[in-house]
């Protein structure tokens, strides 16, 4: 209950989270990576290579899906009780694949966006992190008390 506590209790900021991925990608298409990008590299000189608008974009898929898999893993670690802990992230990695599934496909229908599975591998390898993350902290929560 204290990983809950301290992660993104409320389910109103688990909403927005899922919300805002959704509506960065399908309100604005414009506003969201390429203009993004665009104003860190005005800001970062040091990143003038070709490919590196496109990784600032992956990193920010990979930290997006980060932050969410955090509510989502304290989600299904509440929903188990706590009974089955090697479950909470099998299920917090599934649940952000199938939601990026979702998100690149929708993308398929956005103008001037398009789905990929690799940007969906990119999204899930986010989670993973975000996942750990949440495991170290839950684990050395547990430690302390």
């Amino acid at each position: 209950r204290s990983c809950q506590r301290a992660m993104f209790e409320s389910k109103s900021s688990r909403f927005i989270l899922v919300l805002r991925i959704y509506l960065i990608n399908t309100v604005c298409p414009s506003c969201s990576a390429p203009s993004i990008t665009g104003w860190i590299m005005e800001r970062l000189p040091s990143l003038t290579e070709e490919g590196d608008e496109l990784d600032i974009r992956k990193y920010a898929h990979m930290t997006e899906y980060a932050v969410l898999a955090i509510p989502a893993g304290c989600f299904f670690r509440t929903m188990l009780g706590g009974k089955h802990p090697g479950a909470v992230p099998l299920l917090g990695i599934a649940f952000c694949f199938l939601y990026a599934c979702s998100d690149e496909f929708h993308q398929l229908f956005v103008p001037g966006r398009a789905g990929t599975f690799t940007d969906v591998m990119i999204d899930t390898a986010g989670a993973g992190i975000g996942l750990s993350i949440l495991l170290v902290i839950c684990f050395f929560r547990k430690e302390t008390t």
